[in-house]
Parts: C-alpha cells; structure tokens; sequence
C-alpha cells in the first residue's frame, strides 16, 4: 500500500469507525482473516473447542496450525448457540 492509500485509509478508519490509534489487517475475506486468527493464537499441540455447526473451513485451519485437539460440541437446534449442558 503506498503513503497516500494509507492515509486515506487511516483517515477513513477515524472519521466513519471512530478508530484510533488502532492496527487493522485488510484481508481478501472472512475465512483468511480466521486463518490468521489461528496462525497468532494456537501452536501445535494446543486443543480447541467448536461448536456445531461451522464451516469446514475452520476445522481445517486448526488441523494445517497442527492443533491436535478439537473437541466439537452441540448447539441448540433453535437458537444455534453453544450447548454446553449436552
């Protein structure tokens, strides 16, 4: 990103999201920006809980992490939030 894109860009980031003084990666979509999640939070070896249903795609970047542990859980049928009672 060259200097002007950035400071327009940062100048975006103030005046319509109120962020400041803030790090912001731009990603090429959701499932990249969970990858890096992942990449900066797990190492080999960590365990993980998910909760059913999720995208394929996140099971698969706890398995390239080499996380070895991935324990999924039931949600509720109506809501889909976490269950953990079942």
């Amino acid at each position: 990103m060259d200097l002007l894109n950035h400071c327009f860009f940062v100048l975006q980031l103030n005046e319509e999201n109120k962020l400041y003084k803030s790090s912001v990666m731009v990603t090429a979509g959701a499932n990249q920006a969970f990858v890096n999640l992942v990449l900066t939070l797990c190492d080999a070896g960590d365990s993980v809980v998910m909760f059913a249903p999720y995208y394929f795609n996140a099971y698969m970047s706890f398995q390239m992490t080499g996380v070895t542990n991935i324990l999924v859980g039931p949600s509720d049928p109506k809501t889909l939030h976490p269950d953990p009672d079942n």
